[in-house]
């Protein structure tokens, strides 16, 4: 593969992390990014022909010091929710899709110290997607309950 050109986009302050998925349900990629310093998420909606719209459609609110994001349906309404582990304030920040690339407003749920990286799959095989966190400063992992 040759990579012969290249998009930038403006972001927020110190991004710390990138997530490709269809924020919008129209079958094309977007990105969201967690800014770091920013504490908010930067989305980009994706053209057809693997560009991305010039202007973001919007920045939203996240904990202190997002360091990682993921994308995944966590309330099983078929919409792509995103979550962020946010270092500074030690809590994950799950924020709901509305299935056109917009969120609601960040739900927070504790973690432990400093939640460097989050990943989300199906644990417990009920069809909904769950959360796990590194948290590096307890050199532990936690699983945040939300409740559905």
């Amino acid at each position: 593969m040759v990579f012969q050109a290249r998009q930038d986009l403006p972001v927020g302050l110190r991004p710390r992390s990138v997530v490709i998925a269809d924020l919008d349900a129209d079958g094309i990629p977007d990105l969201a990014v967690a800014n770091g310093q920013g504490a908010s998420l930067t989305i980009y909606l994706g053209n057809d022909d693997g560009t991305y719209r010039q202007e973001a459609i919007n920045t939203f609110g996240v904990g202190s010091w997002p360091n990682d994001i993921v994308a995944g349906d966590f309330n099983g309404d078929n919409r792509l929710d995103l979550a962020t582990g946010d270092s500074g304030s030690d809590r994950v920040s799950v924020l709901l899709g509305n299935g056109d690339g917009s969120f609601g407003i960040a739900h927070p749920f504790p973690v432990s110290d400093n939640p460097l990286g989050v990943v989300s799959t199906d644990f417990n095989g009920d069809n909904f997607n769950d959360l796990g966190v590194a948290n590096g400063g307890e050199n532990s992992i936690s699983k945040p309950l939300p409740t559905k």
